[in-house]
């Protein structure tokens, strides 16, 4: 099983963003530990989960999902900054 680490920031508050909380919830093992960071344990890739929760958010969100059982990463939106610390390091 991954243990994966889910983060993002919703750009719209007055977006209606249950469906991405149902998916987010549909994970048996999981833990919200602050407002916007899930961790959860499943058999499905970081890949598979990010491209899941581009179904469930606006194209100016930004999400970051990190298998932390190792040191694979996938992400959307952080900016180019970010996105070079994140491969580099």
């Amino acid at each position: 099983m991954n243990k994966i680490l889910i983060s993002y920031d919703l750009h719209k508050p007055v977006k209606d963003y249950e469906e991405l909380y149902r998916y987010l919830k549909g994970f048996g093992t999981r833990a919200k530990p602050l407002e916007s960071l899930w961790m959860v344990k499943t058999s499905k890739s970081h890949i598979a989960i990010r491209d899941e929760i581009v179904a469930h958010i606006d194209k100016d969100d930004s999400i970051i999902v990190i298998d932390v059982s190792g040191d694979a990463m996938a992400w959307r939106g952080l900016g180019d900054k970010v996105s070079e610390w994140l491969k580099n390091n």
